[in-house]
């Protein structure tokens, strides 16, 4: 078999050019501690390797969701905390301010300091996170949750939603609390208004103390849509009336019968609820129409924290009178109810934060062991075993060197060299 100079110059070329690859490659994997430089290196290990890589970015964006969603619960904790204080310095007011040996300056200067609690209290409402959102506004991050009116009121701007964040796999963990639940309820009045033609009939509804409040709206709460319908009969000749209270599905819940002109006024009482009725004025003309209707809506009015501040600040403006002595004493048992309220609210979420940011170590702890055990993974498919590379790296310099030596003297062989 002949051999071509040609040829044998070319395959020296190539094998050290492989040569040269390998030690390239395995110097490549060192300088780089990693096995798999590119996906043709080994497909189905770089398939892997992106699967992991992936795993381990989304863990970090989670360890950094945690970081963030702890920053704010720690703030919001915080806030919480010196409205509390806030709350117990409304409450010492409200109890100084009941006691009836105070002069009318005395109650204008507790006035003065429950409208500066209230100040101080809506400035810590729109406190900003690190981020500049704003706590206390629900789901609307940029909108200031307490804006200060004309009329020297704060109106709120939020809404009731929670900011959710994402903090495992299959865990999202609230990083707000709204105003709205906070600040917004903290007053709760049960109102009885007249409504319809008929409503003059009506000379006042009310309730003797809280507890007349509670137990008629825990009555009222199982009629279909919270409304009661006054009804009113006539007898023309013997100028006599029968009044008859139905709920909302007709039903008869409470009468007055046999009622004349020299009777009025006249009291229906119903679970704590006291309707003062008047006598039916002429304008309704009984001749010819004997029944005049009344609807009593009853709805749940809600108070925020600032507000019930503001109005008792009011209340205790005014000076003190026969008359409305008794509404100062109401205002100030209301008041203070109110106070307890915000205040058992503000601790029921300060604890539930506390549970949010315990449940958040958990978490954190749980993504850091999910973490390692990817790492180990990643590791185990793409780091280089050092001992095997730089045995493979000497074994390839080796062959390379010994490759160039040959074709140094391989090179010099041809039939020339013999016809001398």
């Amino acid at each position: 078999m002949r051999i071509a100079t040609q040829q044998q110059f070319s395959n020296a070329i190539n094998n050290m050019q492989r040569n040269q690859q390998t030690l390239s490659k395995t110097q490549e994997q060192i300088s780089a501690a990693k096995r798999v430089l590119k996906p043709s290196d080994d497909p189905v290990a770089a398939a892997q390797i992106a699967k992991l890589e992936r795993e381990l970015a989304q863990y970090d964006k989670f360890k950094t969701n945690i970081d963030v969603t702890r920053r704010r619960l720690e703030l919001e904790e915080t806030i919480l905390t010196d409205i509390n204080v806030a709350l117990d310095r409304m409450r010492e007011l409200t109890i100084q301010a009941g006691n009836a040996t105070l002069s009318d300056s005395d109650r204008v200067t507790i006035a003065k300091e429950l409208r500066e609690m209230a100040s101080y209290s809506a400035s810590l409402m729109n406190t900003k996170d690190s981020q500049g959102e704003y706590l206390f506004s629900g789901s609307k991050g940029l909108t200031k949750p307490y804006e200060l009116m004309p009329d020297g009121r704060y109106q709120f701007n939020g809404d009731g939603g929670q900011r959710m964040i994402q903090v495992s796999s299959d865990l999202l963990v609230p990083s707000n609390d709204s105003g709205e639940l906070l600040f917004e309820a903290v007053g709760r009045r049960l109102v009885v208004n007249p409504e319809g033609e008929a409503r003059d009939m009506v000379a006042s509804v009310s309730f003797d103390s809280k507890a007349d409040e509670d137990r008629f709206r825990s009555f009222s709460a199982g009629l279909r849509d919270l409304q009661l319908s006054l009804e009113l009969t006539a007898d023309a000749p013997a100028n006599e009336y029968a009044y008859r209270l139905r709920d909302s599905g007709g039903n008869l819940i409470a009468e007055v019968d046999n009622l004349s002109d020299g009777d009025f006024p006249v009291e229906i009482e119903l679970e704590g609820l006291k309707i003062a009725l008047q006598q039916p004025t002429p304008a309704l003309n009984l001749a010819t129409n004997p029944q005049a209707d009344v609807v009593l809506n009853i709805r749940s009015e809600q108070k925020s924290l600032i507000d019930v501040a503001l109005d008792f600040a009011e209340i205790l403006e005014r000076p003190k009178t026969p008359e409305n002595a008794k509404e100062l004493e109401e205002m100030t048992a209301k008041t203070l109810a109110d106070f307890v309220t915000a205040a058992e609210r503000n601790l029921e979420v300060r604890t539930a934060l506390g549970a949010r940011q315990n449940a958040l170590d958990r978490v954190e702890s749980s993504n850091e062991e999910f973490t390692l055990f990817t790492k180990t993974t990643l590791s185990s498919i793409q780091d280089l075993d050092y001992a095997t590379a730089i045995t493979e790296f000497k074994m390839a310099e080796v062959t390379l060197q010994a490759a160039q030596a040959t074709f140094a003297r391989v090179q010099n062989l041809s039939l020339f060299d013999y016809l001398r």
